[in-house]
């Protein structure tokens, strides 16, 4: 029994080093087949170290530059009244805001916000009272020195309205003007209190007169300096 398993062992290797024999690729082919899973492996890792130190290094230029030209972002909320060619409708606003180059005495401002009324015409037309608008602009903002730091903002904003009645409303754009005051909190955090008044010119097909904004806010936010 055992001569006849060695027989058969014998014989097996034999065939093994025929066929290597035969065809000599097939070590080679297995031996690069290793090779180039290996390498492969490799190219994956590789890739992926080579996408994660990608994001650190845009993670700290990031936070770098936020840090050298004094980037403020905040949130504000507040409320005031919105006119088209009918009323006054009394109007919330809540939305975002940013500062670049805030350290200093002249920055720039970057706003979006969200405009929604009660909606309720009060015996007007209904394509005349404005439900909803997004409001987005940006301009100079000038500074005062000190820890409390009073602001005067003069910019661009624009953006769509919709009215009450179905189908009316388009795109407005016009000025933007405010002010008010920075006060620091602890550590980096800051409020600010604030009044904006909006001039807004609607699209031609829109028929209606100049819009006219007005709110009180205030905006939280945080600052890289």
């Amino acid at each position: 029994m055992q001569a006849e398993t060695k027989e058969k062992h014998m014989r097996s290797n034999t065939c093994s080093k025929f066929a290597r024999v035969l065809n000599p690729e097939l070590s080679k082919t297995r031996k690069q087949s290793g090779v180039a899973a290996l390498s492969t492996a490799r190219a994956v890792g590789a890739h992926a170290a080579d996408r994660i130190c990608k994001i650190w290094i845009v993670l700290f230029a990031t936070v770098g530059v936020a840090a050298a030209q004094g980037i403020e972002l905040g949130a504000l909320a507040g409320a005031g009244g919105f006119t088209a060619s009918g009323p006054t409708m009394a109007a919330g606003q809540v939305g975002v805001e940013a500062c670049v180059f805030c350290a200093s005495r002249f920055g720039l401002f970057g706003e979006y916000s969200h405009w929604f009324t009660s909606g309720g015409t009060k015996g007007y037309n209904a394509s005349d009272v404005v439900a909803r608008a997004d409001l987005a602009g940006g301009g100079l903002r000038i500074q005062g020195r000190g820890r409390i730091r009073p602001f005067f903002d003069v910019g661009v904003a624009g953006g769509p309205d919709e009215h009450v009645q179905a189908g009316t409303g388009g795109w407005l754009g016009g000025v933007v003007v405010g002010g008010g005051v920075r006060i620091p909190l602890r550590a980096r955090w800051y409020i600010r209190p604030q009044v904006r008044v909006y001039g807004l010119s609607p699209h031609s097909m829109e028929g209606l007169s100049p819009h006219w904004a007005l709110s009180g806010l205030v905006g939280i936010g945080y600052s890289w300096k």
